[in-house]
């Protein structure tokens, strides 16, 4: 029995539902830990669905993320901000400081 539900979540880089734009290991990680994963949206577009600002949002899943294995593991693979697929577009200095 695979009680891991995370396992069969594909988080190679997919694009946003809303905006399209492409999305970050760490960005579907978050996606998972709100409960989705068929429509994963970028940061900007979660925060417009949660109704916070996209930095609020980052800091307080985190809290979440760092507490589950499963989703924690995925998160550290990005190890140093120059991993960070956008860092132009994205929110890599409160990604990386938390």
């Amino acid at each position: 029995m695979n009680l891991n539900i995370y396992e069969e979540v594909d988080l190679s880089i997919n694009n946003c539902f809303s905006c399209q734009n492409p999305l970050c290991i760490r960005e579907s990680v978050i996606n998972l830990a709100l409960g989705n994963e068929d429509k994963m949206h970028c940061i900007y577009c979660l925060a417009k669905i949660e109704s916070v600002s996209a930095e609020v949002l980052l800091k307080q899943i985190y809290n979440y993320v760092k507490r589950r294995d499963c989703l924690n593991n995925e998160w550290k693979k990005y190890k140093v901000k120059a991993n960070c697929p956008n860092l132009l577009n994205c929110l890599p200095d409160v990604c990386f400081s938390i």
